[in-house]
């Protein structure tokens, strides 16, 4: 009886499960440099409304109220430098512009924006952008700018050139390689 009330003491023992807070996974960046590092301002872990109070009010209006630990605050969108979702998503504000990152972890970051149209009866515009690394200035994915952007690397001109017939060829993406036609290109050049 010692024995079975041993075994059945040490078992509950090893079947505790430990709880663990969820780590904080969506928020804002307010600088590059919190970019950079990581550091998410009003973070939150996954919960129905975060990806409400940041992309929903993001693509609507000039600011955003986020509520973490119940204690809201209106941000300015223009003092924000990116926002993340807890699905990886990462958008970032230029201009007061919404940039969706495209392809996180590619050496070339392409992003792509909606252009809300100028008239009744337009349809709404994708536009296509690059940036050199992911804290510099975005810029249109043409071939012209990422010539100029990466100037120092001729053999990367080349390629350009030899590889992209005009800019709608720059956003292809490989199914096979699971990346941007533009980022394997870049790659092969190193």
């Amino acid at each position: 009886m010692k024995k079975l009330f041993c075994l059945l003491l040490i078992a509950s023992h090893c079947s505790v499960v430990t709880v663990k807070a969820q780590p904080a996974c969506s928020g804002v960046y307010l600088t590059a440099n919190d970019f950079t590092v990581g550091k998410l301002y009003y973070a939150s872990a996954c919960r129905s409304t975060s990806k409400e109070s940041y992309y929903s009010l993001l693509a609507n209006s000039h600011f955003f109220i986020i509520g973490p630990g119940w204690a809201w605050r209106r941000i300015d969108k223009e003092n924000v430098f990116a926002i993340k979702s807890c699905e990886g998503q990462i958008v970032r504000i230029c201009q007061g512009n919404n940039y969706y990152l495209l392809n996180p972890g590619e050496p070339i970051p392409i992003y792509k924006a909606m252009i809300n149209p100028v008239s009744k009866g337009c349809a709404i515009r994708v536009k296509y952008c690059f940036s050199v690394d992911m804290v510099s200035e975005i810029r249109d994915l043409t071939i012209d700018n990422l010539k100029a952007a990466f100037r120092q690397k001729d053999r990367f001109a080349e390629k350009i050139n030899a590889h992209f017939k005009d800019d709608s060829d720059l956003y292809a993406y490989n199914e096979t390689n699971k990346c941007f036609e533009l980022n394997e290109v870049f790659q092969n050049c190193k």
